[in-house]
């Protein structure tokens, strides 16, 4: 347990408080905790205009302004929206910052981003987390073109760099990664793959610390056996369940083809999309071109707080990203005690073990099709998966690694407080 000292934490995120996904859970999850053991943390939001706008439906009606405000959950909490812009949002950070310390200084950071790092001009007391791939590849998450090669977490080489997202972006993402390793004082990472990753970048060693998620088993659990009427799925249907953003890199078109191909062979089978996203429109002529509009269903993106009960509905759950399987949603899954099917990635070996807590297949049609028939043809099987991953997700992702979430952020913040 961490000593008694209270700290003043700034916490840079976006999606705050929780609007959709694992992210903004997270978020939450820790400001939450930091609150109740008495920290005073002002958590920092720089967005967009359009963000808000896309997202405001699942706000319930919540007002969000440009001043700082507080919410009554959330005791000893500021929250501090402001408009940025992509070319003024990292000096707008640094100033938001130096309004906040005018009543006292801020004893350490964690910010969710490696690019927030460039808001500071010179070491501080900072915790980098939750973001990694973007430290080690510039083209995760804004490529021009799409690539199914670009997808792993290797260091790709110049020419691929400039050829996907063009040089501005390459040259601000190496100027961003050089500039957060000296002012960053330490990462906190989720497996030892992506410590591994990142000590091939050249980043410390001892800068590096693994901390697995954390989640409330027990309460998604309770949740999921609510229960859901949806139309299209009549008892005697088996479900499958793909959850998350509905963008290409996450696999949701590799999920709807083996569906396809495996409908072909089973009628009684709907697949069901919880989530919403820029591929959606691409997923549902597919459905039709197919005739598959009867048996796949698109909830489209559900508010966090209720989305467990939509779990109910899902027998098999389906992860099918190219480069990382190791998300919230994930870990969500595994909670519910339903077997899981999930492409195999590095670092997901981590977490999932095959034939034993999971399915893994290819991030290919046929070896996808392959493990929903062998998961349909076994119930012992499909009941052993969900049981193990289940033990899993409540021994290593336990709700008691915030306090080592808690004593990272003392590490650092200490030496200012001796």
């Amino acid at each position: 347990m961490v000593e008694d000292i209270i700290m003043r934490i700034g916490y840079i995120t976006h999606g705050f408080p929780p609007l959709i996904g694992g992210t903004e859970t997270h978020n939450y999850s820790c400001v939450k905790y930091l609150s109740e053991r008495g920290h005073q943390v002002e958590v920092i939001i720089p967005t967009t205009k359009s963000y808000l706008q896309e997202n405001f439906e699942h706000l319930d009606n919540q007002i969000i302004s440009e001043k700082s405000y507080k919410l009554p959950e959330l005791k000893n909490v500021t929250i501090h929206y402001f408009f940025t812009n992509r070319f003024r949002g990292y000096y707008e950070i640094w100033r938001k910052i130096k309004e906040i310390e005018k009543d006292g200084k801020i004893d350490v950071f964690d910010i969710h981003h490696m690019y927030y790092a460039l808001a500071f001009p010179q070491k501080r007391n900072i915790v980098c987390s939750l973001h990694f791939p973007d430290f080690s590849f510039p083209c995760i998450y804004v490529p021009s073109v799409y690539k199914e090669e670009y997808y792993t977490l290797k260091c790709p080489s110049f020419k691929k760099c400039i050829k996907c997202i063009g040089i501005y972006p390459y040259l601000k993402w190496q100027t961003a990664r050089y500039h957060a390793t000296q002012v960053i004082t330490k990462y906190m990472v989720k497996t030892n793959y992506i410590k591994n990753l990142m000590q091939k970048n050249n980043t410390l060693k001892n800068k590096i610390e693994v901390i697995p998620f954390w989640i409330k088993t027990d309460k998604i659990l309770e949740q999921s056996k609510s229960q859901v009427s949806i139309d299209r799925i009549d008892t005697g249907n088996i479900v499958f369940g793909f959850i998350g953003r509905l963008d290409i890199y996450k696999g949701p078109l590799l999920v709807l083809k083996a569906f396809s191909k495996l409908f072909k062979k089973r009628k009684n089978l709907k697949l069901c999309f919880l989530g919403d996203g820029s591929f959606r429109k691409e997923l549902e002529t597919f459905s039709r071109d197919n005739g598959l509009q009867d048996s796949v269903i698109f909830l489209g993106a559900i508010p966090h707080a209720k989305i467990f009960k939509y779990f109910s509905i899902i027998d098999i759950f389906v992860f099918a990203q190219w480069y990382s399987n190791h998300n919230w949603a994930l870990l969500e899954a595994m909670s519910t005690k339903k077997p899981v099917i999930a492409t195999r990635t590095v670092d997901i070996a981590e977490v999932l073990k095959d034939k034993y807590s999971a399915l893994l297949a290819e991030p290919t049609t046929d070896s996808l099709v392959e493990k929903m028939e062998e998961i349909l043809n076994s119930p012992e099987l499909a009941k052993k998966l969900a049981e193990n991953a289940f033990k899993t997700i409540k021994t290593r992702h336990k709700i008691e690694n915030l306090e080592k979430y808690e004593e990272l952020l003392y590490k650092v913040a200490k030496k200012d407080k001796l």
